[in-house]
């Protein structure tokens, strides 16, 4: 098996066919899941090392999904696993591969620990917008200030869609008539309380979200049997946990999920947060990976014009107008570091991969797949940094943000 050019050579399918002990698969009430922690095995002279990602089943007894593999420091990809029983599990490989990465220094000399001391505070721009979303998937409201803490900003993404035919929650991915709706708090929502909100219908029409028939409206709008629902507990692990997908190929339903061209890679997800393959956010919320996505004018410049780069296809949190200086994918550079934004410290976490609701019309904004063939094809398939809040803090726009 090739990876492609530019990266390694993997291991060979009954190299990877190898490295599943027995026993390693459960049957689960829907799904056939891997352990969480990672396993390693030496087979054919190739160490393969394998992470849990994701697995759905498609039968009684049998199951399709995929996990991570990586052979040592030189490559790694995703393959397409396939479960005939749970202690039997077989490898036909479609490899996603992501470019090899280089080896991590051990040693550190004296320039570098001066360049870390150089880049130890770095202003970088200004708040430009802060963005919430009362409903997830559907447009949101600007604020001039928010108080940040472990939840983002207060009441982002506090109602959620769950499709009662899939018996999960989901948003714009499956459900794209969301996006023409916009919702907006009647009152101010403080610490983990979740307001009730104004929603507005693509046709002009409004409902609310404690309208007795907002449900109803919402369905026949979309198509489908919905129910709106408040932000339960971390403790509902029903209420979070995904359905089966909607196409039995996975790499089919990845592929229209993320809006891929067959010849266009898919993103790497096992950086996101194991808990995201079970369940479709991080338990007690509904963000995709991360309370807050940031997003800076230096990368939308840098990838095409203000009317087709439009800030609001993104949906971020926290715009970021960056100082003349500053240029480029700025913060695609800056998972792992400590960003001061107003009294608020965030930690970078990892690059925003972009899915196909960037090319979506949405309210004033039309259709445009041009938009993610840039992003895939000139930005390595992310635009915009998920980061978490590390301190909490009062943050306003026109606020300082800092590299720290």
């Amino acid at each position: 098996m090739s990876l492609g050019r530019g990266h390694a050579p993997g291991p060979s399918p009954a190299a990877l066919r190898d490295a599943f002990p027995e026993g390693v698969a459960h049957s689960g009430r829907r799904s056939l899941r891997l352990p969480t922690e990672p396993w390693q095995r030496r087979q054919r002279g190739v160490k393969v090392t394998v992470q849990p990602f994701s697995l759905w089943t498609i039968g009684a007894g049998g199951g399709v999904g995929l996990v991570k593999y990586s052979t040592g420091r030189l490559a790694c990809g995703i393959v397409r696993v396939f479960l005939e029983s749970p202690l039997d599990a077989r490898t036909i490989v479609d490899p996603v591969s992501t470019p090899a990465r280089a080896p991590r220094r051990r040693f550190r000399g004296g320039r570098e620990r001066a360049t870390d001391a150089l880049m130890a505070e770095e202003r970088i721009g200004v708040v430009l917008e802060l963005w919430r979303f009362p409903v997830k998937s559907m447009g949101g409201e600007r604020v001039t200030s928010a108080m940040l803490g472990p939840l983002g900003l207060p009441g982002d993404r506090g109602w959620a869609l769950r499709d009662e035919a899939a018996a999960e929650i989901r948003g714009a991915k499956k459900l794209p008539a969301l996006l023409g709706c916009a919702a907006r708090y009647r009152t101010e929502p403080a610490g983990e309380g979740v307001p009730h909100a104004e929603i507005l219908l693509p046709d002009g029409r409004a409902t609310a979200t404690d309208d007795p028939t907002v449900d109803a409206t919402l369905s026949t709008l979309l198509g489908r049997a919905v129910a709106l629902c408040a932000r339960r507990p971390a403790s509902d692990r029903d209420h979070y946990r995904r359905g089966l997908p909607d196409d039995p190929d996975m790499m089919a339903e990845l592929r229209q999920i993320f809006g891929r061209t067959g010849d266009e890679p898919l993103p790497d997800l096992s950086v996101f947060p194991p808990e995201i393959m079970e369940f479709t956010s991080p338990l007690g919320t509904y963000f995709d990976a991360f309370p807050i996505h940031l997003l800076t004018t230096a990368s939308l410049a840098a990838l095409g014009p203000a009317a087709q780069f439009d800030v609001r296809r993104f949906r971020p949190n926290v715009v970021v107008e960056t100082t003349p200086g500053v240029t480029g994918l700025a913060e695609a550079g800056w998972g792992g570091r400590a960003i001061r934004v107003g009294g608020a410290t965030l930690r970078g976490e990892v690059p925003t991969p972009r899915c196909v609701m960037v090319t979506l019309p949405q309210r004033e904004l039309s259709k445009d797949p041009s938009v993610l063939r840039t992003i895939v094809h000139a930005a390595g398939q992310n635009l915009g940094l998920y980061a978490s809040v590390v301190t909490a803090g009062a943050v306003a726009v026109g606020d300082p943000v800092v590299l720290a």
